[in-house]
């Protein structure tokens, strides 16, 4: 699977979560950013046990093309409520499908809130989309199929969109998925030639309000990474 790859595979992290204190009863985000080639995978774990699996498409590396498939993906990690229950430690781990492996930690601690609010007296399971993971950016040879992923969560399950920005900075519809569930998390792109990079955009929209990823695909010549 790694054979067509231009050049050796990498993994490493852009952004890792922080140690945090914070207020019983408050939601948390946790971040964690890989640049990797291939595409990889991003697993949360909560004390030691499994909680999160995200992984980005990889039919690009299915054949014999050359592909530089390099990119950066950001995962996301919703703690819904916290409190002594969910405080604790998370680990990020990341890996490529040619068996490179990272991993990184942070620790969440839980104080009283001074308002009195618990996990226990949250009115309700709604809540608006986030990006739990998606491709920031990706770098390809000119005329390779590139595939982008945008993963969200929310409830109601969001309904995800993908439109491009064309030259005069606008939005028009792209359609050209490889369905997941129905949910288009994956678009695939077929590069132009005479373009040198394109962007487009990932909106997560529920009755609750909506959330975007903007991934950009640089192209480049074969000739450039000969």
């Amino acid at each position: 699977m790694c054979r067509g790859l231009v050049e050796p595979a990498t993994l490493s992290f852009d952004v890792i979560p922080q140690d945090v204190i914070t207020d019983e009863g408050t939601e948390l985000f946790m971040p964690c950013h890989i640049f990797s080639s291939p595409q990889g995978m991003v697993q949360w774990y909560h004390d030691d046990q499994l909680i999160s699996e995200d992984r980005a498409a990889t039919g690009e590396l299915i054949g014999n093309q050359r592909v530089i498939g390099s990119g950066l993906i950001a995962s996301q990690l919703r703690i819904p409520c916290v409190d002594e229950r969910t405080a604790g430690n998370y680990r990020c781990e990341a890996r490529t499908p040619c068996g490179q492996k990272i991993s990184t930690s942070a620790r969440v601690s839980v104080r009283k809130s001074k308002s009195g609010q618990t996990c226990g007296n949250k009115k309700s399971d709604n809540f608006a989309p986030y990006i739990k993971f998606a491709t920031q950016s990706r770098i390809e040879l000119a005329g390779n199929v590139v595939e982008l992923t945008c993963k969200a969560g929310g409830h109601p399950a969001p309904t995800i969109i993908w439109t491009k920005y064309t030259n005069d900075d606008e939005e028009v519809p792209v359609r050209t998925f490889r369905r997941e569930g129905e949910k288009q998390e994956i678009l695939v792109v077929r590069s132009e030639f005479e373009s040198a990079s394109e962007s487009f955009k990932c909106t997560a929209r529920n009755e609750f309000g909506e959330a975007t990823a903007e991934p950009t695909i640089i192209y480049v010549s074969d000739e450039e990474e000969s």
